[in-house]
């Protein structure tokens, strides 16, 4: 299959390729540059477990803050050491990059193809920060399993599914 560029932008190249049903089109975000990763890290209460997620606000949703992870764009070569910098940056938390888990990845949509590349850490053993933390108007706080399956973000709901039918 071959792939062109039919329009572009500053953040977004507009591309299509031929297929046995015609031209299909999608979206490449430059940012990214087709990649992201999405942590969610857990820590295990008596019977349950909690997720620390943010509030944020995603201006192509909705006009509100929505329940999302911890995501970077661009994710390539040190995935481990870009979310370990992001964990620590937007909740405090202070974790080794061998203490994460990769849960897989999955595609984010059908019209990009930018693929998130999903991972967890167990936070039960590390000292508890500030209960909610807030960096550049986003909220990090602990939510239940019930809080996530609420939220927007597919890829944030992926990555509970998996890490309940994995690890938990």
């Amino acid at each position: 299959m071959e792939e062109r560029t039919v329009d572009t932008t500053a953040s977004v190249n507009l591309k299509e390729v031929d297929t046995h049903k015609g031209a299909y089109g999608f979206a490449h975000y430059k940012p990214s540059e087709g990649s992201m990763a999405l942590l969610l890290p857990y820590r295990k209460k008596v019977g349950s477990a909690h997720f620390l997620l943010r509030r944020e606000l995603i201006p192509c949703w909705d006009t509100h803050t929505d329940i999302c992870g911890i995501a970077i764009y661009g994710a390539a070569e040190s995935v481990e050491g870009q979310l370990v910098e992001a964990l620590k940056n937007e909740a405090g938390y202070t974790v080794k990059a061998s203490e994460l888990k990769s849960l897989g990845v999955c595609a984010c949509d059908r019209i990009t193809d930018t693929v998130c590349y999903l991972y967890t850490v167990d936070l039960s053993r590390h000292d508890a920060v500030e209960e909610k933390l807030t960096v550049d108007e986003n909220i990090t706080f602990w939510g239940s399993a019930e809080e996530v399956l609420e939220s927007l973000d597919s890829q944030l709901i992926t990555c509970l599914a998996k890490l309940r039918y994995l690890l938990l």
